[in-house]
């Protein structure tokens, strides 16, 4: 099986490959520290174009068009403002970054959970070579658990002056195989279980990309076999420096590794850089999109070459897990006892994020593709219905879920959440097609949701990497955004409500009280009610039931 078509399987069995390392050695494997003779690479830190760059100029305009349109503050201080745009749309989200690629003069930070060896990855592969080969600086940083079979493409990046690649918590012994890497997993779990999930691109220093968008063919509408609805966003102004400077501790962690120092080159320089340039010169041209997106704005690319990027004006913070949160996590816990496993490391994603949602005063939407509340979760919800605040919830449903065990935890908490009043939306597949519009995005694929927003009384954003499940609180680590702009909020709010009548089924409590029923809306107005959960063969309930009870709803 090629590269490309065994990603959208891999990343449908990474919870239950997680499980299964726990499994096979009884959960004894300890936190282990990578060998010493694995050193990282020397520190750098990001470079900022001067004014006259190309890109400082699109940026500055930009913040000089946003702030036009903002009233004077009537108090002596001003937090200074930013400025952004969303991609709810795979086309223009994927010419945003090849267009920045393309214009970048001085330096390229690009960090990711999944970078795949598909069309979308040998595109940004390409691009980023190219790049380097104008002059400009390259710095590449990967989680290392979708790599596999990816070394000589990464060495033959690598091998070009200007790049430099490093692999976040490598695997070391066996990375060569799957089955390697199974074993490395099972044998050193308490290190491999621990993945950087954050999703950021900066050039020059001045414009960014942050969302939750990984860089494949699934995350741009352009996969065969399923595809995923995401956000992400463009950014200018003085958050791209906070994001800067958490690349920055990222790159230079203990944690992050050259490639080429867990990977053992099958050739020299010559040969990887003419075997790089091989594989990613099959992968087609890109393509801008035509016409404007969902909000009539043009391209970027088109923005760009007229010198008129038009960005919304914001105020805007990021922030994301430290990168050892692995060991914070493992330290309160053994300080703490058991029920310290809901608690978060200080300062976290986590607790940041809930910090910010109870200050809801009308109404929180939420938009997690893996949701499960656990007690802490659970327990901020209620306290927001017991104010009155309103709470609407958008998921996957299980039939439609590349992870569909994570479907099984949160199944345990819909009763609860109905009962406080949560108002429960699960995205089906099987309903995107009776929409025409949808249907012509997602052909005969499997759509799913893959966009992690959340609304905040219809002004405040937070987005970015994190999940809704104990994975992204307790183990992973996540990159978010605050970003106060009560029009990107109306924006999201009408893009995700465009759909949301054909694509999602409302769950609702049934007339007994205790089970569960979907209702939806059919395209010729009549209304569907199903008792059971939609699209799930037998079988793969079967499976489900058989599976569930070896794994922890906290490995999920």
């Amino acid at each position: 099986m090629s590269d490309v078509d065994a990603s959208p399987m891999k990343r449908r069995c990474s919870r239950l490959l997680v499980a299964l390392g726990v499994v096979l050695l009884g959960g004894c494997s300890t936190l282990a520290q990578l060998p010493p003779e694995v050193q990282p690479g020397p520190p750098s830190t990001m470079l900022v174009a001067a004014a006259g760059a190309p890109l400082a100029r699109a940026a500055r305009g930009a913040l000089q068009r946003a702030e036009s349109g903002v009233a004077p503050s009537p108090g002596p201080e001003r937090p200074e403002l930013s400025a952004v745009r969303g991609f709810p749309q795979g086309a223009f989200a994927l010419d945003a970054r090849v267009q920045l690629l393309r214009r970048a003069a001085h330096g390229i930070d690009l960090q990711t959970y999944h970078l795949a060896a598909d069309g979308v990855g040998k595109l940004i592969l390409r691009e980023l070579r190219d790049a380097a080969r104008r002059g400009v600086r390259v710095r590449l940083l990967l989680d290392d658990w979708y790599t596999d079979g990816m070394d000589p493409l990464l060495l033959g990046l690598a091998a070009t002056p200007g790049v430099e690649v490093r692999l976040f918590n490598p695997f070391v012994a066996g990375r060569g195989s799957a089955l390697g890497r199974l074993w490395g997993l099972a044998t050193d779990f308490g290190r491999l279980n621990h993945r950087m999930h954050n999703k950021l691109l900066i050039v020059d220093g001045v414009l960014a990309v942050a969302g939750g968008r990984n860089l494949t063919d699934e995350y741009f509408l352009r996969g065969t076999e399923g595809n995923f609805i995401d956000f992400d966003v463009l950014l200018a102004g003085p958050v791209v420096a906070q994001l800067g400077a958490w690349f920055d501790r990222y790159w230079n962690t203990r944690d992050v590794i050259p490639v080429g120092t867990v990977a053992a080159p099958a050739a020299g320089t010559g040969e990887l850089q003419r075997a790089f340039d091989d594989a990613v010169a099959t992968t087609a041209a890109h393509t801008a999109p035509e016409g404007t997106d969902e909000y009539g704005a043009p391209s970027v690319g088109a923005e760009l070459d007229a010198g008129t990027l038009r960005l919304l004006p914001a105020r805007a913070g990021a922030h994301a897990d430290v990168p050892d949160k692995r060991h914070d996590s493992e330290r309160i816990r053994a300080l703490t006892g058991a029920e310290a496993r809901a608690e978060d490391p200080a300062d976290s994603i986590g607790e940041r994020f809930y910090a910010l949602l109870a200050g809801a005063r009308r109404e929180v939407a939420l938009s997690s593709p893996y949701f499960i509340p656990g007690q802490v979760g659970l327990a901020a919800l209620r306290r927001l219905r017991e104010r009155g605040v309103e709470v609407l919830v958008l998921t996957n449903a299980t039939g439609s879920s590349d992870e569909p065990l994570v479907n099984v935890a949160y199944a345990r908490y819909r009763n609860e959440l109905l009962k406080m009043g949560v108002r429960l939306y699960e995205l089906a597949s099987t309903r995107l097609r009776q929409d025409s519009r949808l249907q012509r995005l997602f052909g005969d694929s499997v759509g799913r949701l893959h966009a992690k927003l959340a609304l905040i009384d219809r002004e405040l954003v937070l987005l970015g990497s994190m999940n809704l499940d104990p994975r992204s609180r307790h183990t992973n680590t996540e990159l978010g955004l605050a970003v106060r702009s009560a029009e990107l909020a109306q924006r999201i709010r009408a893009t995700y409500d465009a759909g949301a009548g054909l694509g999602v089924y409302e769950v609702v409590l049934a007339p007994d009280g205790r089970s569960i029923q979907w209702i939806g809306q059919r395209a010729d107005g009549s209304v569907e009610r199903l008792d059971s959960p939609p699209g799930l063969s037998w079988i793969e309930k079967l499976r489900l039931w058989l599976l569930a009870p070896l794994v922890s709803e906290e490995l999920l």
